[in-house]
């Protein structure tokens, strides 16, 4: 049988104009993809925004844990995939702590955000080979990226007090939410 290793990535930004606290949301969301990833689990969370992973371990077993986020936690990711060739990007990089694929897919990101984290997934996309999707949080807003082949899955949905992503439907629709799939390798903010 051919092996799939997966992680499981969920988020949620409330878009009420009184935030509330997203920990309940995230954390039933979480409980959907327990089975993806047993290794570890991680959370991000400000009052309007938190982001979750299910960590099941490939590269560095010890030290890749998840979310990342800089150290003022302006930029935070969540990451579901490999990158073949994070060797060679780890190169153009310093200051890596890990050997881990989803801290090189970080520095490359944070080292690109000036202000537009759009524009710094999309720098960082054409140099990534692999299959992965993953969520990129910074200056109020989130982006969603996926591989070109559409190896690794991510959906999301919308309606009048969230919008969330996730790595499985049934992670939104826990959350009574319908979901819509990102398409081979589209961006979304």
């Amino acid at each position: 049988a051919i092996r799939n290793p997966m992680c499981g990535i969920c988020g949620i930004h409330n878009l009420a104009l009184n935030p509330v606290n997203c920990r309940e949301v995230i954390d039933r969301m979480s409980a959907r993809l327990q089975h993806r990833g047993p290794d570890s689990q991680g959370k991000f969370q400000l009052p309007h925004l938190a982001f979750a992973i299910r960590r099941l371990s490939i590269i560095d077993l010890e030290t890749g844990d998840q979310p990342l986020s800089n150290e003022t936690g302006e930029i935070t990711l969540v990451f579901n995939g490999e990158i073949y060739n994070y060797r060679a990007l780890a190169g153009r990089l310093e200051g890596l702590k890990t050997d881990t694929d989803g801290e090189v897919l970080f520095g490359m990101l944070a080292r690109s955000c000036d202000g537009d984290i759009l524009r710094a997934v999309q720098q960082a996309l054409p140099a990534l080979d692999g299959v992965y999707a993953f969520a990129l949080m910074g200056e109020g807003s989130v982006v969603l990226a996926r591989d070109r082949m559409g190896v690794k899955q991510v959906y999301f949905g919308e309606n009048d007090r969230h919008v969330a992503f996730a790595s499985e439907r049934k992670a939104l629709w826990g959350i009574g939410m319908r979901s819509r799939r990102l398409n081979p390798g589209e961006t979304l903010r």
